[in-house]
């Protein structure tokens, strides 16, 4: 791709002359850089943070797409190796790419990069399968019980938590069949997103307005763009959130359906509003795509330590992927969900809950009987 298809892709005419400076010299450096040695995954990152910074609002994605080529999960690896390790350049020279990236990522607990980085310190030569088995032994120990002296075992206490323990263990196994179901029903439906791709132009359109009736039949023809989440989820949702309760809703409907601290109506236009704390998004059906983009971009701020967000589940459409790519975990719930609109009209679909934060085995074990939990889904 030569420089000028690339300005046609993205048009830096629209940016101030200071800004559009920065980001065309930016640009420069970073595809210079792309040799992706660990020191410069870190420039780079360090650029892309900058640059963010400074574009407008919805400007960051087509910029580096049309520049680099680049998704945004690739740019928010970059990103977080910077943040993480920005000040470590000394040990950097010791790891891979692949490995700064599983060090960097918000599921990887302080305690295993600071085991790494002693390993690294010592000399010892750090592979991705020793960090995936020390984030495991961390997981372990941390929902394990550790009895260091004998116990009496008619202790009530002992009893209780060997009998929570156990539930555990079942809710462990049951999510991992759950898990198995929901990455074959996923990965189906991905098949059918990539065959897609490679039907004439004329197939594809049909394609299209079969789904879009199908779903148009499901809905029921419904008047209203908004329909309340049904207490079937909100009782799972509640009890996730516990006592810290739910922050926000920035899509709310005008009966506040959800019991959040702070709510965001049509009025509001949550979409220009800035999110923060723990949030729950149930959007307009007619604009998941815009919802899910704000969605990803303001967790990846980092102000918000927890968020669910409430979809269908359809594999065709083209929020679905990135919603797959960033999220940390998702469930996929069983059976079909009726949502009663504010109109009287319902719909009824299958439905998906994909939560982005670090509370990845409170998520499985609560939601876990709701549906079917999925942390990745590579085939997709």
């Amino acid at each position: 791709m030569n420089e000028s298809n690339q300005l046609a892709l993205f048009d830096y005419s629209q940016l101030s002359p200071d800004i559009c400076e920065k980001a065309q010299i930016a640009s420069e450096r970073i595809k210079v850089r792309m040799k992706r040695t660990g020191e410069d995954i870190i420039e780079i990152g360090k650029d892309l943070i900058e640059i963010k910074a400074l574009l407008p609002h919805g400007q960051f994605l087509p910029w580096i797409e049309s520049e680099f080529e680049m998704d945004q999960k690739t740019a928010f690896n970059f990103m977080s190796v910077a943040e993480k390790f920005g000040d470590k350049l000394g040990i950097i020279p010791n790891f891979k790419p692949t490995i700064l990236y599983l060090l960097a990522a918000p599921s990887t607990p302080d305690e295993v990069i600071n085991q790494v980085i002693e390993k690294a310190e010592n000399g010892e030569k750090i592979t991705v399968k020793e960090i995936k088995e020390l984030k495991a032994e961390l997981e372990t120990k941390d929902n394990a019980l550790i009895i260091e002296e004998p116990i009496e075992p008619d202790n009530p206490e002992v009893k209780k938590l060997k009998a929570e323990i156990k539930a555990k263990d079942i809710a462990l196994k049951q999510w991992k069949e759950k898990t198995e179901k929901a990455e074959a029903y996923a990965r189906e439906q991905g098949d059918l997103l990539l065959k897609s791709t490679s039907e004439s132009k004329t197939d594809v359109e049909a394609n299209t307005k079969q789904s879009t009736n199908r779903y148009t039949s499901l809905t029921k023809s419904s008047k209203s763009d908004v329909h309340p989440t049904p207490d079937k989820i909100t009782n799972f949702l509640y009890e996730f959130f516990g006592a810290e309760g739910i922050d926000l809703d920035p899509c709310s409907d005008s009966n506040f359906n959800i019991k959040a601290k702070k709510h965001y109506t049509i009025e509001d236009n949550g979409l220009s509003q800035p999110w923060q704390g723990n949030v729950f998004v149930n959007p307009p059906f007619s604009e998941v795509a815009q919802w899910a983009e704000k969605a990803i971009a303001e967790y990846q701020d980092d102000k918000i330590p927890d968020l669910i967000f409430l979809t269908k589940f359809d594999a065709r459409v083209a929020w679905f992927k990135p919603l797959m790519n960033n999220a940390d975990v998702f469930c996929v719930v069983e059976g079909y969900v009726s949502f009663e609109g504010n109109d009287g009209d319902s719909a009824t679909f299958t439905t998906v809950l994909w939560y982005f934060g670090t509370r990845h085995w409170d998520f499985a074990s609560i939601f876990s009987g709701l549906g079917w939990i999925c942390r990745e889904c590579s085939g997709v």
